[in-house]
């Protein structure tokens, strides 16, 4: 009898083992899915919201406004509290404020390295090509339901954050980013696609313009 129930449940665990064994080999094909998904290859417009919750402030601090992404530049359009402009490429950071002479310019030493997001635009710019590459910097952990995935990132090196989730819905871009910081400040992004292809690239130009037209310091 003992020999019989062996013989009749051993295909069972044999099939067991086998999607046991083949579950990483499935995780990061996911992984490399995504970050593939993740990766800009059109101009994209969003609205936005941040909050803010910073140790050294009671009340979080909120934004809103619309974001774009383009394959070669992120502009920030900050709507509240107030109006600001931010343009990003790949080795400059421009910041104004419309209608104003306040304009900064900042020289960036690595791609998109933008205090508080700079590894959250490094996927989209594929700093990171591979889940293999990813892993090299990070532990990783993509987590997937019937709606939505969720990415977790946590440096393996000495860095200014502690953990950062990416989430969005299945099959998806983005939508959800949630930053922790060393020193134990925090932040939230939603997103919320509005456009994308030319007309989102028509509406980067518009803000493009806006900045040009800005008064030189």
């Amino acid at each position: 009898m003992r020999s019989f129930i062996l013989f009749k449940t051993s295909p069972f665990i044999g099939q067991l083992l086998l999607l046991t064994l083949s579950l990483p080999v499935i995780a990061e094909e996911q992984l490399d899915q995504l970050l593939q998904r993740l990766k800009i290859t059109q101009t994209q417009q969003f609205n936005y919201t941040e909050t803010r919750e910073m140790q050294l402030i009671a009340a979080p601090w909120k934004s809103s406004g619309q974001m774009y992404l383009s394959p070669d530049r992120v502009i920030i359009d900050q709507h509240q509290p107030k109006h600001s402009i931010v343009s990003i490429t790949e080795n400059k950071l421009l910041y104004m404020e419309p209608g104003k002479d306040t304009r900064y310019l900042k020289k960036l030493n690595t791609p998109f390295a933008i205090p508080g997001i700079g590894t959250f635009l490094a996927l989209l710019y594929q700093d990171h090509a591979t889940s293999e590459d990813l892993k090299k910097q990070f532990i990783t952990q993509l987590e997937t339901t019937a709606t939505r995935w969720t990415l977790s990132l946590i440096p393996r090196q000495g860095s200014n954050i502690n953990n950062m989730e990416i989430s969005g819905l299945r099959r998806q871009q983005a939508d959800d980013l949630h930053i922790e910081f060393s020193d134990g400040d925090q932040t939230r992004w939603a997103f919320s696609l509005v456009t994308q292809g030319q007309p989102a690239t028509r509406a980067m130009q518009q803000i493009l313009a806006i900045a040009v037209a800005q008064p030189q310091p």
